[in-house]
């Protein structure tokens, strides 16, 4: 494995989520009551309601496309819990806190919401990096996207696939047409967006193990990443190896 840096200078995170989807035996209605009591002395700010709970509940339920929604968000600082009936989503936006003090928020809650057993099956776990750069990223990764042998890079590109990778997959989104906001202006930009799946079999055995589940997830990641860019370019986002 290639040596990977500690972190960049340069970050070019943009959003960070871990999520769980999972099945409760809960009634809907308690199971965001339930969770709230456990975890809410970590938190800073009341709970906001998401848009989606304006929707009448029968829709919600039959929408297939609403199942995995959150319900309500909590927030502290520029760290947040989105709470769904069937999804838990912890998120980092904006300033990228870096791997030990994010992953540490959601490990100490996650201890927490362990202890009033609402999450009777785990279906999945993902891990999800979205990072936004100026210009064109195509000038900067070791990948090609070619028509007849005309390699495509100033064009307005983006691409999706599917990586298996041990009992991970691995999805990779890369394109050069996003817009990114700026100091009041709108630029048009790059994205790099990796997210690392993993199925769960063993809910006991995943709620056991789940730092070490976590762990390898985020090295996948961090791996996928890194093995992207041109050393040239990584150069120029200052990466710290921690030596």
């Amino acid at each position: 494995m290639a040596r990977l840096p500690k972190k960049i200078e340069e970050c070019p995170i943009k959003e960070a989520v871990f999520e769980i989807r999972y099945f409760s035996e809960c009634p809907v209605d308690a199971i965001f009551g339930i969770l709230y009591a456990a975890i809410k002395d970590s938190f800073t700010e009341e709970p906001v309601s998401l848009p989606v709970l304006q929707l009448p509940e029968a829709i919600r339920e039959r929408d297939p496309n609403l199942k995995y929604q959150a319900y309500h968000k909590i927030t502290k600082g520029n760290m947040c819990l989105n709470i769904g009936p069937r999804v838990l989503a912890f998120a980092n936006s904006d300033t990228y806190e870096g791997w030990t003090e994010w992953s540490e928020f959601f490990y100490t809650l996650l201890e927490k919401i362990k202890t009033v057993e609402v999450l009777n099956k785990i279906e999945r776990m993902g891990l999800r990096y979205i990072n936004l750069f100026d210009g064109n990223i195509f000038d900067k990764v070791k990948l090609e996207v070619k028509i007849n042998d005309r390699i495509l890079r100033e064009e307005s590109t983006n691409l999706r696939t599917e990586i298996i990778d041990d009992d991970f997959v691995k999805i990779l989104q890369i394109g050069n047409s996003v817009n990114i906001a700026k100091n009041d202006m709108v630029n048009n930009g790059s994205v790099i967006d990796i997210d690392i799946l993993h199925d769960i079999n063993d809910t006991s055995d995943f709620l056991a193990n789940y730092r070490d589940v976590i762990e390898k997830a985020h090295v996948k990641e961090k791996e996928l990443f890194f093995s992207l860019l041109e050393e040239s370019f990584l150069e120029e986002l200052k990466p710290d190896y921690g030596e």
